[in-house]
């Protein structure tokens, strides 16, 4: 039994039931302690506990140990994070992304079902599942009263029926919005993040930008010094690419084309 991976585990199952250290050493028996080292990896349960944990989180022992492939899950969350951790580092990410997208397309079947939703009768499972994963996929919108998710392309999103905002934010909202109402800017802004998106050491040029995009490199210059200057880095050579922490606004923004 290996601690470390093991902690990591008891640490993600506890989260996810929303629950304290202090909740499960009460239910267990135990001291907040023993719950902090577990899940530290310094040490593993006692085995006579094993089996009261697994009960606890309605998962089989050999789903809480990692060794069960084939045992009943009640929480599928669980089921998917016990998957993932047998990937490699390099593809976890890759594997987390197909899963939402596979979600997506799944939220469409069911919705097919339903007669009145828009969508083709009865969609075929694994052909839709596989236009989702291979990002060959036009738009598609499903709302339902207790979850939104919009796909285009290879970019998907889901979100809940909760308030997303504080009020102090729509002055900020509007202010990034305004940025890109124009079409050139937003143009330039989706150049760079194709340019760039795929690697997270690569700047480009005004130069390349103007190529991709067929506007006057004078004009490329202008518009990233201009209001979208504060989404981007800029390297000792001028060259540009988003910053970390605004690399969500593109594939955000490209969820918000219509309908037809």
């Amino acid at each position: 039994m290996n601690a470390a991976n093991l902690g990591e585990r008891l640490l993600y199952l506890r989260k996810n039931k929303g629950i304290t250290q202090e909740n499960l050493a009460k239910e267990l028996g135990i001291t907040n302690q023993a719950v902090s080292k577990w899940e530290s990896g310094q040490c593993c349960p006692d085995i006579e506990l094993i089996p009261e944990i697994a009960k606890f989180y309605s998962i089989s022992v050999g789903e809480l140990l990692g060794v069960d492939e084939t045992g009943a899950e009640d929480d599928l969350i669980v089921h998917i994070k016990n998957e993932l951790d047998k990937k490699k580092d390099s593809d976890k990410y890759g594997e987390i992304l197909k899963i939402a997208k596979a979600l997506h397309a799944v939220m469409c079947i069911e919705e097919s079902k339903k007669g009145a939703s828009g969508l083709p009768p009865k969609m075929d499972s694994d052909e839709t599942i596989e236009h989702a994963v291979n990002d060959e996929w036009g738009i598609s919108v499903i709302t339902e009263p207790k979850i939104r998710t919009s796909m285009r392309g290879g970019s998907v999103f889901f979100s809940g029926s909760r308030r997303l905002f504080m009020d102090s934010d729509i002055p900020k909202l509007s202010k990034v919005l305004k940025c890109f109402a124009d079409r050139w800017a937003l143009s330039v802004f989706f150049a760079i993040y194709e340019l760039t998106g795929m690697d997270e050491t690569t700047y480009v040029s005004c130069e390349e930008i103007a190529e991709t995009t067929e506007i006057p490199e004078e004009n490329v210059t202008k518009i990233i010094e201009g209001d979208i200057k504060r989404f981007l880095d800029v390297n000792a050579e001028k060259e540009v690419r988003i910053k970390d922490e605004y690399m969500n606004v593109a594939p955000v923004l490209s969820l918000l084309v219509p309908i037809m």
